[in-house]
């Protein structure tokens, strides 16, 4: 398409890799992306132009309109899609929109590897939409021996943002969480949960809902026969350490986050001691974020 005959007009939304503009040709309205890195610019050209071969993907994605220079950025330009994030328009879905909504986002995480956050999910006419593809690969391009981890850590985001708007404000302060929207799934029930639940909410400067999360949910007491040991650890050391990322990014950490660490191995490992090599490391690791 000749970028000489598109007019730009408001700023519509910035995302990891650049900023996007409308623009019109005088007829039809488009989403006009412009990076701010060049490497960023090829990899998302590149996932549109494979996009448009899969007809899976068809109606899920904007519609591609090409790629061109706009000084003084890289650009491609796409449909304008017009609707709410997904995780705010989620309360006002009847239950059967929003399962079919879920259902269809679902279904192409399953076929496009993305790291789906709620301002990169639209609804738009009853479906879910994914946008901004500079991070993107199709499956097939993922090692079959990756694909699986890399589709669970997708699909875990997604059901985290689709919690994110009922977090209850005194969740940390309950044994028992509160039910969510889709009245089958506990809020957050499953630990896995906490940290892309935590994250969601960072990214929508919702922090003080947001850092409690990783400092609670794992602490919660651990069903030994559903949790293998080594994974309960994991997820405590990783709820310390996202903890720290979250604190230090908005503020100064707190020093407890020593001890809470400290306790999170202890209280995972028979026998071990303050002196372990484990809890050593650990605390080194958070004196880090305190630095700053």
């Amino acid at each position: 398409m000749d970028s000489s005959g598109l007019n730009t007009g408001r700023h519509l939304g910035r995302g990891r890799a650049g900023s996007v503009y409308k623009a019109s040709d005088g007829t039809v309205s488009f989403a006009l992306k412009t990076f701010r890195d060049e490497a960023a610019f090829f990899a998302e050209k590149a996932a549109y132009e494979r996009i448009q071969g899969v007809g899976a993907l068809k109606d899920r994605v904007p519609h591609y309109h090409g790629s061109f220079h706009f000084p003084p950025h890289a650009s491609i330009l796409m449909e304008k899609v017009d609707g709410l994030m997904l995780c705010e328009a989620l309360p006002s879905l009847s239950s059967a929109t929003r399962n079919n909504a879920l259902k269809q986002l679902e279904e192409t995480l399953h076929i496009l590897h993305h790291n789906a956050r709620p301002q990169d999910i639209i609804a738009h006419n009853s479906c879910a939409q994914l946008l901004d593809f500079s991070t993107t690969s199709l499956q097939e391009q993922i090692p079959e021996a990756l694909r699986e981890r890399q589709r669970d850590l997708d699909l875990n985001a997604l059901r985290a943002s689709r919690h994110v708007t009922a977090l209850p404000a005194s969740m940390q302060n309950r044994s028992t969480p509160q039910k969510g929207p889709n009245q089958e799934e506990p809020l957050a029930q499953e630990e896995k949960l906490a940290l892309p639940l935590a994250d969601r909410l960072a990214l929508r400067h919702r922090e003080e809902e947001a850092v409690p999360i990783p400092r609670t949910c794992p602490s919660r007491p651990w069903d030994a026969s559903r949790v293998p040991a080594d994974q309960a650890l994991e997820m405590r050391v990783s709820a310390a350490r996202c903890t720290a990322q979250l604190e230090s990014a908005f503020g100064r950490p707190e020093e407890a986050l020593f001890d809470e660490a400290g306790a999170f191995y202890l209280g995972a490992v028979r026998g071990a001691a303050y002196t372990d090599a484990g809890v050593l490391a650990l605390r080194f690791e958070l004196a880090e974020n305190l630095r700053y």
